[in-house]
């Protein structure tokens, strides 16, 4: 998807000197990010991810309890 973007290559070039910057200490390490439209899709997301984390949380409460 990101080769499509205006921006992308700007972006993977960005990315790449990140990922150098880091050095090997995290080479081995996966590292996961996600583009969003715009500020609302931002908080969208976060919120599904809170009301999932909240939803699994009470679950595990009542099972463990």
């Amino acid at each position: 998807m990101l080769p499509r973007l205006s921006f992308g290559e700007q972006w993977s070039r960005s990315r790449d000197l990140f990922i150098q910057d880091l050095g090997d200490t995290f080479r081995n390490c996966e590292v996961n990010y996600r583009l969003y439209r715009n500020h609302g899709s931002l908080r969208s997301y976060q919120m599904k991810s809170v009301n999932i984390a909240r939803d699994r949380a009470i679950e595990e409460g009542v099972h463990h309890a």
